[in-house]
């Protein structure tokens, strides 16, 4: 099972007095007390999720891990060797978790056991800088580089690089989100003029195809996930989530702030037959049917 950072962060969202919590093992919203939560989070960035446990990064430079099941604190983990730098995209596959260093231009491998560092990776050739996002795939591991407009692929069992994916063609442009599944790879483009996702094929990094039609809504798309046939984008400014067709790129509907109650969406999970949503201005996450998009609550 894979799961991606940028795309998880719906899963774990700290609002004044709870912590709002709709765990995908779950698939259902629990709310825990402020006091539960108290010197567990430090600022809080992104999350991954396996069946039994949750990782959340926080840009105070560690790494907090929660038992899934009921969301008490397993550790936090913040060893000066693990090389935390403003820590931010978080995924798991297995029996590792790797953390984006943004500032510190790495990435940290992890034990997803027992938390213990396995490998920094920050060799020149990897191309990172301000790595962004993180998600994994069978034995490979892609990261956005939101300042250098690439992204890089390594060997998930051993850290080495692969390659760094950067043509022309692949229209990168502080690429954000980044999901995998199956054979492909879905990166958000920010910064484009006009806003994109682009598809790659994930045996050979080559491009499958550039997704930005106009009708598609892509306005600051920050986000990505995707589940079987459907491929879900947030886009912050235009307070909207776009569905795609996975298999083509077409576009299956655009929800908007009217029907799915968004305020800043800036985070979008998917596990079964529902859609999170985190709502940074609302201080809320939305939920949704995947099926047909339609609004199941909107959980303050």
């Amino acid at each position: 099972m894979t799961f991606t950072s940028c795309s998880t962060r719906v899963l774990r969202l700290v609002t004044g007095a709870v912590v709002i919590s709709s765990m995908l093992t779950l698939g259902t919203p629990s709310i825990l007390s402020a006091s539960a939560s108290v010197g567990i989070f430090f600022g809080p960035a992104s999350v991954a999720v396996s069946r039994t446990h949750v990782w959340v990064t926080n840009e105070s430079n560690s790494v907090t891990e929660l038992n899934a099941s009921n969301g008490s604190l397993v550790r936090v983990i913040n060893a000066a060797a693990d090389g935390f730098n403003y820590p931010y995209g978080v995924a798991v596959s297995g029996t590792h978790v790797w953390v984006t260093n943004t500032s510190g231009n790495s990435v940290t491998e992890l034990n997803a056991s027992n938390g213990s560092l396995v490998r920094v990776i920050n060799a020149a050739a990897d191309g990172f800088s301000s790595p962004n996002g993180v998600a994994v795939g069978g034995n490979h591991v892609w990261v956005t580089n939101s300042n250098r407009s690439s992204v890089t692929e390594l060997n998930a069992s051993n850290g080495s690089l692969i390659r760094v994916i950067n043509a022309a063609a692949d229209d990168f442009s502080s690429p954000g989100g980044v999901t995998v599944s199956g054979t492909h790879v879905w990166v958000t483009n920010i910064n484009r003029p006009v806003p994109s996702v682009t598809e790659l094929n994930a045996s050979n990094g080559s491009l499958v195809r550039v997704i930005n039609a106009a009708a598609d809504g892509f306005n600051n798309p920050v986000s990505v996930a995707v589940s079987g046939a459907h491929v879900w984008v947030t886009n912050q400014t235009g307070n909207s989530v776009t569905e795609l067709n996975a298999s083509n790129g077409s576009l299956v509907r655009v929800i908007n702030a009217a029907t799915g109650g968004f305020n800043i969406s800036i985070s979008v999970a998917v596990s079964g037959t529902h859609v999170w949503v985190v709502n940074g201005g609302g201080k809320s996450v939305t939920e949704l049917n995947a099926s047909n998009g339609a609004l199941v609550r909107v959980i303050h």
